[in-house]
């Protein structure tokens, strides 16, 4: 049988913690209403206006391209295909270091960024903006799943692989209004190096060879979409 004491301790404990618990909503509450909007794109919403084996493109019906004519290119992000690292290992007994991916996954970052900053500016329709305003798109890069066969580890008597590809990369790129953060486009295209069924020796010039390629189509892919995009929309002013 429970005492009169220990009930009432009991009970004090419990409008205790109810008292607690009604004094952290509101402050959670303030919280979660502080937070900064970052809507999240539903490319379900998106018309597919491109497909095929490669991939899509899928944009917002009525956005006006031609209003764009600067762009705030984003650092790309890269990330290897699922189990790649354990694949490494297991299947070709290739022990990737921490280093080892963070070196291919930079300098894969920076030859993007390089290569589509060229081919962006090349026609003259578009130039590079430091900060959001009108006409002003954003382009924001992935690399994802991406797949090196036989990636070389820069170690003492370790710099080449026998192999009969260098790999695959999917390019998953979204194009935003640098104000309103509206998705206006999103593009994915997954391609593989086109030189797969020749067994090589396989180094570090050559595998970035094979990815320069893949980064220079997908530039020009891009470059022609977005001009194609423009002179088919109308203009600002409305002529």
């Amino acid at each position: 049988m429970i005492s009169a004491d220990r009930e009432s301790n009991t009970t004090g404990t419990i409008r205790h913690a109810l008292v607690v618990c009604l004094l952290l909503i509101p402050a959670l509450t303030a919280e979660a209403e502080a937070a900064p909007d970052q809507p999240q794109p539903d490319k379900a919403e998106l018309l597919i206006v491109e497909q095929s084996r490669w991939g899509e493109i899928r944009v917002t019906p009525g956005t006006r391209w031609s209003g764009y004519d600067r762009i705030i290119l984003e650092p790309a992000t890269v990330s290897f295909r699922r189990n790649w690292e354990r694949d490494q290992r297991v299947r070709y007994n290739n022990q990737v270091r921490e280093k080892d991916i963070e070196r291919i996954t930079s300098g894969l970052a920076g030859q993007l960024d390089e290569i589509f900053r060229i081919k962006l500016t090349e026609t003259g329709n578009y130039s590079f903006s430091d900060a959001e305003g009108a006409g002003v798109m954003r382009i924001t890069p992935a690399i994802v799943d991406l797949d090196i066969i036989a990636p070389d580890r820069m170690r003492q008597n370790i710099g080449y692989a026998f192999a009969d590809s260098k790999g695959r990369m999917t390019l998953d790129l979204q194009i935003s209004d640098s104000v309103s953060n509206d998705l206006l486009a999103h593009m994915t295209d997954s391609r593989e190096d086109p030189r797969v069924g020749y067994f090589e020796w396989t180094t570090t010039v050559q595998n970035r060879l094979a990815a320069r390629d893949i980064l220079n189509l997908w530039a020009k892919r891009l470059v022609g979409w977005l001009e194609e995009q423009s002179q088919s929309s109308p203009s600002p002013t409305g002529n």
